[in-house]
């Protein structure tokens, strides 16, 4: 049986004195990854820690909106490492007016904030939520960004379900199994098991037997039994709902190194990042292994500019050098642009892979910063209208995505030489004649690609262009 604690602080210092044996007991016990939670500047940088310390670890971090009052310093590092270090999630953040330590408008801002640097990175978020659920929920419907869990929930079934209605998570810890919980049970109830997940927020809230002792991940098994009783399933069955449920929300995959340059042909692909905004079924990052082509494509975290010019080299080995992993590019626009200034100077032909959602992410049309850098564009359509493309590649940007992507395009057409669109022939309703005709009233050239050329990830060869 596997579990996975979606929420735990391991980095506090009640765990200093015992964290390794208490990273084994929860080994032990089936734990197979802890999100450790960072919370403010200092948590996070300790998050990250433990995250390179154990493949066990996978980091969040940001600012708690109870811990507000430097947040104007603390911002702009936070946003930083959030860009450029390897996380599973932004947060936690919300609000609490339980405690109340800043002003409701301070805790708001915090909190958009946040939300918009996960859309930017295609990340998941963490709310915190105390005594505060109708302005969560008004915030959450304005931002318009489902992709968030409701952390320890401590709401009432009609508000669980409320988060459930917005695309999001929530999840549950130890105090569901307490007796004056019954409350908190209805509304795990009304979670249906493919939007389950569960966490310890150890070393808070230990299950109703060990009250008044210290939580940690290990104990993730007794709420996951409890709750498997008020599902009326078995543990394992649960166990294996919640499990996959976090895995594919925090996108937890192996930690491995991960290949930043990689040959295929006469051309060299750059793996810029291990983040997507869009989840097409046909893609080889939604496979279990990331191997494609012969290559190893896990990245443990984003390389860094350094990184990424000394692992291409001397380019002028190769026909062009194209910035196509596993991951969107133009998330990591500053560093695609640094790098290919870089190798432009080098003598290199620069090719940008994309799906097209760079003015989506970034909010503005960032285009004109590509001219002179980029050489050709080669943007996924894959489809003919928002609703099949949302289908087969939910987005971050859900059924906006689609026109984004033709008004990427149009614009990219004024300073990139050859901008192209391309669909993969042969995946699920494709209809490559009308992306052909989508293509031709945007004014880009058009190409397909077989789909059996992406479902061979053990292929060493591809063709030159893909």
């Amino acid at each position: 049986m596997e579990l996975i604690d979606t929420h735990a602080h391991t980095n506090f210092d009640a765990f200093d004195g015992d964290r390794a044996e208490m990273y084994g007991r929860a080994r032990a016990a089936g734990v197979v990854a802890i999100v450790e939670v960072g919370v403010g500047l200092s948590g996070t940088r300790g998050a990250l820690a433990r995250s390179k310390e154990t493949d066990l670890v996978y980091a969040a971090g940001g600012l708690h909106p109870t811990g507000l009052d430097t947040f104007e310093a603390d911002w702009p590092e936070m946003e930083r490492l959030i860009r450029t270090e390897d996380f599973a999630a932004v947060g936690e953040c919300g609000l609490d007016y339980h405690w109340m330590k800043a002003p409701k408008e301070r805790q708001e801002e915090a909190f958009r904030l946040q939300i918009n640097l996960a859309r930017q990175m295609s990340l998941p978020y963490i709310v915190h939520c105390r005594e505060a659920e109708t302005d969560v929920l008004r915030i959450l419907r304005d931002e318009g960004y489902p992709r968030g869990v409701v952390h320890c929930f401590g709401g009432t079934r009609a508000e669980a379900e409320e988060f459930l209605a917005l695309g999001l998570r929530v999840t549950f810890c130890g105090n569901v199994t307490y007796r004056n919980a019954d409350k908190l049970r209805e509304a795990a109830r009304a979670v249906p098991l493919d939007k389950l997940m569960i966490e310890t927020d150890s070393p808070f809230l230990p299950p109703g037997a060990r009250r008044g002792k210290r939580n940690e991940p290990a104990f993730v098994t007794e709420t996951a039994a409890f709750l498997a009783g008020i599902h009326g399933v078995t543990v394992e069955e649960l166990a294996r709902a919640t499990t996959r449920n976090a895995r594919l929300f925090f996108d937890l995959k192996p930690k491995r190194p991960g290949k930043v340059a990689y040959p295929i042909g006469n051309a060299l692909y750059i793996n810029l990042t291990r983040l997507c905004t869009a989840h097409c079924y046909f893609c080889p990052r939604e496979g279990d292994d990331r191997v494609a082509w012969g290559h190893d494509l896990a990245l443990s975290r984003d390389p860094s500019p350094r990184e990424v010019l000394q692992a291409v080299g001397d380019p002028s080995r190769y026909r062009e050098v194209v910035y196509c992993g596993l991951g969107e590019p133009m998330i990591r626009l500053e560093t695609l642009l640094e790098t290919a200034k870089a190798l432009k100077a080098r003598g290199a032909r620069i090719r940008v892979n994309t799906n097209g959602h760079g003015n989506l992410i970034h909010g503005t049309d960032v285009t004109p910063r590509l001219e002179g850098l980029v050489d050709a564009l080669s943007i996924s359509l894959n489809y003919h209208d928002a609703a099949l493309y949302d289908r087969h590649c939910p987005s971050t940007f859900g059924t906006a995505a689609f026109a984004g992507i033709l008004d990427f395009a149009r614009a990219a057409r004024a300073h990139v030489q050859e901008v192209t669109f391309t669909v993969v022939e042969g995946a699920e309703d494709v209809d490559v004649a009308r992306c052909r005709a989508i293509a031709q009233a945007c004014g880009v050239a058009f190409r397909s690609r077989p789909l059996d050329d992406l479902k061979a990830s053990g292929r060493t060869e591809a063709p030159d262009e893909r």
